[in-house]
């Protein structure tokens, strides 16, 4: 049998999850240079990765 302890434990985890996916949700790039997947032979001088959207830099170091 589950004590009430269990109960409360089980769904302040699940509650916690789900609220961490909301933060976890980043815009996916829609396109990269060099392509995404792609073998080069030597390292690039460069990378570019765009994004769909405009991204939001609040927060970040």
């Amino acid at each position: 049998m589950i004590s009430r302890f269990q109960w409360l434990a089980a769904i302040l985890t699940l509650i916690l999850a789900l609220s961490a996916a909301t933060v976890l949700a980043h815009e996916a790039p829609a396109r990269s240079n060099p392509a995404d997947g792609s073998v080069i032979p030597t390292a690039p001088a460069q990378i570019t990765i765009t994004f769909p959207g405009e991204l939001d830099a609040t927060g970040s170091s």
